[in-house]
């Protein structure tokens, strides 16, 4: 007990636990494990121009407004929440937040069927848009290539 470096004895002999805070790590491997993590950050993107088309006055500014405000708000929930569990368990914290507490817990299934919900249900709403820009891309590519081109109105049904 004496060589943990993480405890500290007091003048009345109370064991205190003491945690190194890591803010940036040394290891390339968690960049790596980070990046996915990153690139997913910016996959609302594609959504930009549904939430352009659904304001009343949709000027520059305005959706400028729309994307400052949901970032910052995004990035302020998931600050706290990110803090919250990390000072929870400190380098102990399990990469699955949920697997550091105990699967009987009744608060702790009510959040993993919660989790489970949100990312059953969130991958539509992800993926629509994902799609109609998709199709409409392949559309605009057939326009394109098929511009002028014999085998496409043959392809299309039209006579030349």
């Amino acid at each position: 007990l004496d060589d943990d470096p993480a405890m500290v004895h007091d003048s009345s002999s109370a064991v205190h636990d003491v945690h190194e805070i890591k803010f940036v790590t040394n290891c390339w491997m968690d960049v790596l494990f980070a990046f996915p993590i990153c690139v997913l950050a910016f996959l609302c993107s594609f959504n930009v121009v549904e939430v352009h088309g659904a304001l009343e006055d949709p000027t520059r500014e305005r959706i400028q407004s729309v994307i400052h405000t949901s970032i910052t708000a995004c990035f302020v929930l998931f600050l706290v929440f990110a803090l919250a569990g990390y000072f929870y368990a400190y380098n102990d914290c399990d990469g699955n937040i949920f697997l550091n507490f105990d699967p009987s817990d009744p608060l702790i299934l009510v959040g993993r069927l919660g989790m489970g919900i949100t990312l059953m249900f969130g991958t539509p709403v992800v993926l629509l848009p994902c799609r109609e820009a998709f199709l409409s891309a392949v559309q605009q590519l057939r326009e394109v290539c098929c511009y002028n081109s014999t085998a496409c109105t043959r392809v299309n049904g039209d006579d030349p």
